[in-house]
């Protein structure tokens, strides 16, 4: 979880992350 290295956010649309 976290493609950017933001593993543990508070956003439930994680895929958000990875992008």
């Amino acid at each position: 979880m976290g493609g950017s290295g933001e593993s543990g956010r508070a956003t439930p649309l994680r895929r958000d992350i990875e992008q």
